[in-house]
């Protein structure tokens, strides 16, 4: 594996006109040639739309119209993406200098990251907590299966995991959570302990990352055993790509 393999950064926006500029720029300033940014955008009703168009060719807009959700609208960006190396993007965070290459570096020894975070609030005021902290993140399948701890911002993969997570099976609610039990399961796993993003909450998160859930208890149970569904239909796929010889 080659320290120059290209990367996706793949970005989902839906109405993120508010920060979404400084998101853009943080990540665009990162890039090497061969990279790409690839952003589906899930029909959004302000700004958003005319800000990305106005960076051209400097990043690729794959879709502009409603896929229904932060999950699908996801999948549309990943099953878009052409290179090796994955990156997850969300709208509203800042990137801190040097993460896309320290994530190209450790790439090559693993399949594999959760890399960390500064939370901040709305004005990229630190908080004083990281994302470890915030959503008391530990490695590990059954821990994860139990209490998710995986931020789909901090998650950067191989193109071996997207192969096997893709396509999502149906009415999976967290794609990083999907994701990230394919990862523990099946594949080399790491983190980075260094704060590579600036992680800001607002009002308009599209995600309660860091909050107790308030669904009740057999709602819970039921949300894992659709998953287990999920992660059986991923073992199914990653059996038959070892029989091909594709790993």
């Amino acid at each position: 594996m080659s320290f120059n393999q290209k990367m996706s950064v793949c970005l989902a926006t839906y109405n993120g006109a508010r920060f979404l500029k400084a998101q853009i720029d943080s990540v665009l300033s990162q890039m090497r040639e061969n990279d790409e940014l690839v952003v589906s955008d899930d029909g959004s009703t302000d700004d958003t739309l005319n800000l990305l168009q106005s960076y051209g060719e400097r990043l690729r807009l794959v879709n502009s119209t409603r896929v229904g959700g932060v999950v699908k609208n996801f999948e549309v960006v990943l099953n878009a993406a052409k290179n090796d190396l994955i990156v997850l993007c969300d709208q509203d965070d800042v990137w801190l200098d040097g993460r896309l290459d320290l994530l190209r570096s450790k790439l090559q020894d693993v399949s594999f990251l959760m890399v960390n975070a500064t939370v901040t609030d709305s004005a990229l005021v630190p908080t004083g907590q990281d994302i470890y902290d915030f959503v008391n993140f530990r490695p590990g399948f059954f821990r994860n299966f139990i209490s998710n701890g995986y931020v789909g911002c901090c998650l950067a993969f191989r193109r071996e995991v997207l192969n096997i997570a893709l396509p999502f099976p149906s009415n999976i609610l967290w794609h990083d959570w999907y994701i990230a039990l394919v990862a523990e399961l099946m594949f080399s796993v790491a983190r980075i302990d260094m704060p590579l993003a600036l992680f800001r909450r607002h009002d308009m998160n599209a995600s309660n990352t860091g909050e107790r859930s308030r669904r009740p208890f057999f709602r819970k149970i039921a949300v894992r055993l659709w998953m287990l569904l999920a992660i059986a239909i991923a073992l199914t796929r990653w059996n038959r790509n070892k029989l091909r010889g594709a790993f």
